[in-house]
């Protein structure tokens, strides 16, 4: 198994106001135990990015988060109207629009804020994007997420569950569950199928012995465990 991972701890984000992008120091911790984690069982990893690398870095040709089965990003994120975008050193990196799963890409994990806002209609939004056939699932959270240094351990506990036999939404709903404390904990599990059985398939039953294999239509089908 293949696993790539990315990171985003300093912001360089001139002309915001509001919002604004605090550095998230231990942003590094989740991505990086889980890469040494996997590593230390045999497995590969593929590539690693962070910081000002991720601000020069074109998803769209170098496709680093199709590099690898397994995909781990942490940094801010958010979601909406627009959809889901993960905000990097000088710029936001927009999924639905560059596309994702169209090499390698199985299981993309979004260790951030928002992977989807259960308050919009999110599957509409979500069905806009380039969905490659590869990828078959998405982890991640539906609120805001909590990342001081004892929260990112959930890098480690997720590879650790799934390496003890976990399927992969087990591992993250576990991980999640014993590093992160409410409210800031609500990890959410999108399966996508070629229909609405196949992408529950996904969410019950992908696990590293268990890959599910390439969609082989056009339409993608959406299976939530929130």
């Amino acid at each position: 198994m293949e696993v790539t991972g990315a990171w985003c701890v300093f912001f360089h984000r001139p002309g915001l106001s509001g919002l604004g992008y605090r550095s998230l120091k231990h942003a590094y911790r989740a991505p990086s135990l889980f890469l040494s984690k996997m590593r230390n069982a045999s497995h590969n990893i593929r590539d690693l990015t962070l910081d000002e690398r991720l601000t020069d870095l074109d998803f769209s040709k170098e496709r680093l988060h199709e590099s690898a089965q397994i995909f781990y990003l942490s940094t801010h994120g958010i979601f909406a109207a627009t959809g889901y975008n993960a905000c990097l050193n000088k710029d936001d990196w927009y999924p639905s629009k560059t596309g994702i799963g169209n090499r390698n890409t199985v299981v993309a994990v979004f260790d951030t804020c928002y992977l989807i806002d259960s308050g919009r209609n999110w599957r509409n939004i979500w069905a806009q994007a380039k969905f490659g056939n590869a990828l078959r699932l998405m982890l991640g959270f539906d609120n805001l997420v909590a990342i001081d240094r004892g929260h990112a351990v959930r890098g480690f506990a997720f590879a650790d569950n799934l390496l003890n036999g976990d399927t992969f939404v087990d591992a993250w709903f576990k991980a999640v569950a014993s590093t992160t404390p409410k409210p800031y904990n609500k990890a959410i599990a999108i399966g996508i199928g070629d229909d609405p059985q196949d992408a529950i398939n996904v969410v019950t039953t992908a696990s590293l012995s268990n890959i599910p294999g390439r969609r082989t239509g056009s339409a993608t089908f959406f299976g939530l465990k929130p």
